[in-house]
């Protein structure tokens, strides 16, 4: 899966190192697809982040959603990552 595609993985893997457990990521996104809530279901259990709340929003002609993730449990990998490391091994 592409990260550019997937912006869940630069978010989790950036962010859950420097959320303490039960800090709170919240992500304010549009045209959010079915297949990129559940790669980002996939990468936030090996980070330890977990959806806990989802609102969406019409503003004008848009849909926005508000997506906010909490650290639950330590990461299942090292972060953050060498430099490099996710270009060859993405999440």
């Amino acid at each position: 899966l592409c990260q550019t595609l997937f912006p869940y993985t630069t978010l989790f893997r950036s962010s859950s190192p420097l959320l303490k457990m039960g800090g709170r990521l919240i992500c304010f996104k549009a045209l959010v697809e079915q297949d990129e809530l559940d790669h980002a279901r996939v990468v936030g259990k090996q980070v330890g982040m977990e959806l806990v709340d989802d609102q969406t929003y019409e503003l004008d002609d848009y849909s926005r959603r508000i997506l906010c993730y909490e650290k639950v449990a330590k990461p299942k990998l090292k972060l953050p990552r060498r430099t490099g490391l996710a270009q060859k091994k993405p999440l």
